[in-house]
């Protein structure tokens, strides 16, 4: 999906009548000097807002109109279009229809920023917080990184191209609170179990690096140079299963007729390897116990290779898998 749109065209683009009307809304920036010298004078980013969405404007020598497409077409911009042309159709009507203006066809028209995101469902809060620390421990290589509240930045300070990754639960909840969004509670529950990965397509890669007119890309452009930006650091991100080991030990022993004793002896014998190594535990374990347990361990999902390490943290690792975002609530539900 496209979560955020700058684009300008040049304001001789613009109908007369459009300008005018414009220019008489347009609030102005002034410095003035202490003796009353006026040393320079700009126009002011403005609001167009509707009752729930919010887009910015500003009318110089360009008109820009910047802001989330997702969140014009819908109450909260969980999901969205990648469609650059339906997004940027849909901002440009949004604002001529509320400023009741006349406003230029979409050829007429450059970007200067785009943001590609996608939303990945893990299996809980906890597992978000989870990818969201391993990303911020994990070496960023080429990428300059910097961590701010919970959010993971790569190369913010490009001009070309930038990473981020957050937790989307608490940032829907953030823009319900700020009435900048609405959300059922089913729905932020649901958002709390999402991974954002966010490429930020800025302007110099538009100058320099775009290989057609915006308006060519499309949603599999898009997507293609999403997955190639975070492959090499999303790649390697192991996460535990949202499961309590206890809880999928239960369920392995059950199927394999065993009882909950069983399991919870199976859960300590795990506990033991993760804190001395699978040697030592083997060492201090007679061989049925052994035997018995691990048969309980790998029918949990554990193999052989995830317990050779004292520092296994997990039972059945999982990768993030770049090529499977989810793209609707609908599609969100059905993960659980």
């Amino acid at each position: 999906m496209i979560d955020w749109l700058t684009l300008w065209t040049d304001a001789t683009n613009l109908p007369a009548e459009s300008l005018i009307a414009l220019r008489a809304a347009q609030d102005r920036i002034t410095r003035v000097s202490p003796d009353g010298e006026i040393k320079w004078e700009t126009t002011a980013y403005d609001s167009v807002r509707s009752d729930s969405h919010q887009i910015t404007i500003r009318l110089g020598s360009r008109f820009c109109i910047q802001g989330s497409p997702a969140r014009v077409m819908n109450k909260n911009n969980v999901f969205g279009s990648g469609d650059i042309r339906e997004c940027a159709w849909d901002m440009i009507y949004f604002v001529s229809f509320n400023r009741d203006i006349v406003l230029p066809p979409l050829e007429l028209w450059s970007v200067t920023r785009v943001d590609v995101t996608h939303n990945y469902a893990l299996e809980s809060s906890s597992m978000v917080r989870q990818a969201l620390a391993e990303l911020g421990s994990a070496d960023g290589g080429r990428y300059q990184k910097r961590t701010m509240a919970e959010t993971i930045y790569w190369s913010p300070n490009s001009a070309i191209r930038g990473g981020k990754a957050y937790a989307k639960g608490p940032h829907l909840r953030l823009q319900v609170k700020k009435g900048q969004a609405s959300a059922t509670s089913g729905e932020i529950a649901l958002a709390d179990r999402l991974l954002r990965l966010e490429l930020s397509l800025k302007n110099q890669y538009w100058r320099r690096e775009a290989v057609k007119f915006w308006h060519q890309y499309t949603e599999g452009d898009f997507n293609k140079l999403h997955a190639a930006y975070f492959k090499p650091l999303i790649g390697n991100v192991r996460l535990a299963q949202i499961a309590t080991p206890l809880n999928m030990l239960i369920k392995a022993a059950a199927v394999m007729g065993r009882n909950e004793a069983q399991a919870k002896a199976a859960y300590r014998y795990w506990l033991l390897i993760k804190n001395i190594g699978l040697r030592e535990a083997k060492a201090l374990t007679p061989n049925s116990s052994h035997y018995h347990y691990m048969r309980i361990l790998l029918a949990a999902g554990l193999g052989y290779s995830d317990l050779q390490d004292r520092r296994v943290t997990s039972l059945k690792p999982k990768l993030i898998a770049l090529e499977y975002p989810v793209r609707s609530w609908a599609e969100l539900a059905t993960t659980e």
